[in-house]
């Protein structure tokens, strides 16, 4: 479904206590289709910024409010498009929000955020670091994230 005027961007949250899992979280979220990590292909690129302002958002990870919406796991881990009527559903009841922060569905220890157009004016004109994946430097990190999490690399 097209909502015109509107977007998210998915994102890893980090922190200095973080460690790599937000850097697995992002890599592991982006190919967990195929679980093949396509470092060259399609040009994938790691994007690293600090936002300009302190975001507004709803954290679905240590609070009780998924439970007390009717809600449960699923909305992290279940039906992509009945996560997406749930953040539809969560924009409607709470306009000011930036967007949401929850565990990763596939390294629960990190946090990653769905950003919505309202945070658009937090987000640099330019970001810290740019980074492809098929940079040598990125080689065995993602190397190690892959062998941890069982997916291919090419």
């Amino acid at each position: 479904m097209e909502h015109p005027g509107e977007g998210v961007l998915y994102a890893a949250l980090e922190s200095d206590h973080s460690g790599p899992d937000g850097f697995a979280a992002c890599l592991l979220e982006t190919f967990q289709r195929t679980r093949i990590v396509q470092r060259a292909a399609g040009a994938p690129t790691l994007v690293m910024f600090e936002t300009l302002r302190p975001l507004r958002l709803l954290d679905l990870s240590d609070s009780d409010w998924t439970a007390v919406a009717g809600g449960n796991a699923a909305i992290s881990s279940g039906d992509r498009s009945r996560s997406r009527e749930w953040a539809r559903a969560i924009r409607r009841a709470y306009p000011g929000l930036d967007g949401v922060v929850s565990a990763s569905s596939v390294v629960p220890s990190a946090r990653i955020t769905a950003l919505w157009s309202p945070a658009r004016d937090a987000l640099p004109q330019h970001p810290l670091a740019r980074l492809r994946l098929d940079r040598a430097e990125l080689t065995s990190l993602i190397d190690a994230v892959a062998d941890r999490y069982g997916y291919l690399v090419l």
